[in-house]
Formats: C-alpha cells, structure tokens, sequence
C-alpha cells in the first residue's frame, strides 16, 4: 500500500532534479505473465488487447526523492513503482526519473486518490490525469487501491475500508470498469490495511477481492504487509485469505515496515520491514511461487547500507521461494447494475465515518472509530510536519540557486 494508505502518500512528491550518477542497469530476469479475462461489460470487446501484462521477477524499489538514488546506483533492481499523484503532466520529469526510465527499469505509477470504494464514480478529471502519467512513463500498468478517501466534503488521506457487502461490490465493480475505460492498460487493485471493520458482511475481503476480479477484468496487486496488519488487528488468517483469492491474477507484491502504536499495528513505510511482514511474504510466494516484490518506504529512509540490506532481505526469500505453477482460477462473473439506492445509502455510511473521523461528528452506533480517530490523527501530524520539511528544503535549494545565479552574474560583468 502506498503511504497515503498508511502514513502519509496523499502529500504530493516533490519533484527531484539533483543529479544521480547512474551505476549499472536493472537485472532483467522471468517476467510474470497473467493471463486476463475480459471484462463482462458492454465495453469488453474494446479491451481485447488486454491479454497480458508483464513486470520482471525480481525486487523494486518504490521511487520517491529520498530513494532516488537508490533506485538508480542499484544494478539489479528490477522495476519501480511511483506515486502517480506526484509525478508532472506537464514540463520535465525529475531527471532521477527520466534516467531510470532509460535505462528501461518499468515503473509502474500507483494512484492513491481515485477512491474506487467511493460510493460516487470516480472523478473524470483525476481518471485522465492518471491516464496522462501512465503514458508518460510508458507503463503498461497502473495500480490503485480498493478504498473511499473522503467523504462529506472532506479528504481523510487515509485509505478507508469498503462494507464487503454485495451492493457495495456492485459499485465498486462499476467504478473499477469506468476506470479502465479510460486507462486503457491493466488496472491491478490492492487491498488496504482496514482502520475498522464494518458490521454489515456478507463475505470476506479477500472473496470480495476475487469477486471484484472476476466481474471487471482487473489484476491483483497484493500488499503483503496490509495483509499482516489485518491478521494482527483483525484477526485475519493468511491461509484463508490466499485460498480465496484468483492468485493468477497477482500481478506485483508489496512489502513495507511499521509498527505497533497503542495495541494497534501500523503499516507505517517507515520503519525497516520485521519478521511478521516478511513471513507472511514468505507464506505468499509459497503458494503462488516468484513474483515481482516491491518494497515500499515513505520515510525514515535510513542509511544507504541499512536500506541495501532490506532489499537484499528481501531479495533473500525471494531466491529461496521454489518456483511452482499456479493453478488458473481466472473466471468470470457477470456484472449487477449499481442502483442509485444503494448508491446513496453508501454515500451516507461514508460521508458518516468521514465526519466522525475528521469533524468531531457522532460515530455511527455500530461501527468503533476510536482507535481510527488516534491513527488519523497521528497521521494528519506526521503529514503537516512532511510537507514543511518539504517546503522548506524547496525554499533552501531556490536560495541557492538564486545565489549561484548571482555570483555568475557577478562574473560575467567582471
């Protein structure tokens, strides 16, 4: 999960154009292949090309400014994935960015903000940005969240929890193929770490998941370390959850470090990656054998020896997982209509949560928010502190050039 799902991704990153001497070149080893089933939609024929996608098996780094350099001195690193929010329509990518997609390294943009779990359609505006980045960075892949951001009026920078419930499973179905009419590349859909559990559930997360697949078409970009915090928070089982899941359909895994705060575990992406999030990587990739990892970190970015080691972690379960073939359970399911109802009836459930997370209003009697009010909270600090340390390197980097701007003019009056 990107950090606006766990600490922090909604801040928009900032463009980097220092530059990274460029050492070596990705170690391009098997790519992952995924046989896809078309959409059950009436716009299914128009996505006949969708037939495959690929992304070398190996371990990537997610890109931001602080990790740039790692990204480019690491000769086997085997693809990218960047916050698609962060990343510039218009005028020049960070040279760190451009070299890396020169060197043929894929990167995969990762949106964080179309909230597909929304009871409302997502925004066309923010579908065709997302379709301009993808392009952009010549992906043939785009990855998003199963989760609502805001609600009310208000954004919660947090990626909240959908009711797996069926007429909930109806929207976000429409919303995931409205999406990719407009992508027009493979959508893989993560799951979230849940803040909370609603009380109406008609079936697992991870049947909802498979579900989801199954009407739309989509991949499944699988967060292994999401999955440990609901197995801590929530009592979730991995083997059970797996059993559930198309996992032919997986196209990249995450891994991320965090921590237990209050009781409560964290999937924070900024703490080194412990033994629960890695044995549960490990559990993954014996059942679906290797499969490109990528390892998320949105602060606390350490040493470069310290973060050299994750990845080589990492990279270590990897070569031990025994490669084996994973059984097609690709299927497809026809598509129910969203009502209107049931459209409004989320829309207030949402707007409800969001309201009693972020504006002090009356939490909904049967749903618990006290703990997801402490971590919202703690969140919102963490992210006003990011973006003054942003600003204020930003402010620190102009003056220099403004100076070094100076002294040249200097020079060539003298």
């Amino acid at each position: 999960m990107a950090v606006v799902a766990d600490a922090g991704a909604a801040v928009v990153v900032a463009a980097v154009t220092e530059s990274v001497s460029n050492i070596g070149s990705p170690a391009q080893g098997p790519a992952v292949r995924v046989g896809r089933t078309l959409p059950c939609g009436p716009s299914a024929s128009e996505h006949s090309s969708w037939t495959e996608t690929r992304l070398p098996i190996g371990v990537g780094l997610g890109w931001r400014p602080e990790t740039a350099w790692a990204c480019e001195q690491r000769a086997t690193l085997a693809f990218s994935e960047v916050i698609a929010e962060s990343v510039p329509v218009r005028g020049p990518l960070p040279r760190a960015l451009e070299r890396l997609l020169e060197r043929g390294v894929p990167v995969v943009p990762h949106g964080v903000s179309l909230a597909l779990g929304s009871a409302d359609p997502p925004d066309r505006a923010r579908l065709d940005r997302l379709a301009q980045v993808r392009a952009r960075l010549g992906s043939t892949l785009v990855s998003e969240h199963v989760a609502f951001v805001r609600g009310a009026g208000l954004e919660t920078e947090h990626l909240l929890p959908v009711p797996p419930t069926r007429a909930a499973l109806a929207i976000v179905a429409e919303n995931v193929q409205r999406a990719q009419d407009v992508l027009r590349v493979p959508l893989a859909l993560e799951n979230i770490a849940s803040l909370f559990t609603w009380p109406e559930r008609e079936m697992e997360v991870a049947s909802f998941l498979a579900e989801l697949c199954a009407r739309t078409g989509a991949l499944l970009l699988l967060d292994a370390s999401n999955l440990h915090a609901d197995v801590e928070n929530h009592g979730a089982r991995v083997s059970a959850f797996l059993d559930a899941l198309p996992l032919d359909r997986i196209v990249y895994v995450h891994v991320a470090g965090g921590e237990r705060r209050h009781g409560f575990y964290q999937d924070t992406h900024a703490h080194p990656v412990g033994e629960g999030p890695l044995g549960t990587l490990a559990a993954v990739l014996a059942r679906t054998g290797p499969l490109p990892l990528l390892l998320e970190r949105d602060d606390g970015f350490g040493r470069r020896d310290e973060l050299d080691a994750e990845l080589d972690a990492i990279a270590a379960i990897l070569a031990s997982c025994p490669a084996r073939e994973v059984v097609s359970r690709t299927s497809s399911s026809p598509a129910t209509r969203a009502s209107e109802t049931d459209r409004s009836a989320l829309r207030d459930r949402q707007d409800a949560i969001v309201r009693a997370l972020l504006a002090d209003g009356d939490a909904p009697h049967d749903v618990h928010l006290e703990r997801a009010r402490h971590v919202l909270r703690a969140k919102r600090a963490w992210v006003d502190a990011r973006r003054k340390r942003r600003a204020g390197s930003r402010g620190i980097w102009a003056r220099l050039r403004a100076m070094l701007g100076a002294l040249d003019g200097r020079s060539a009056l003298g």
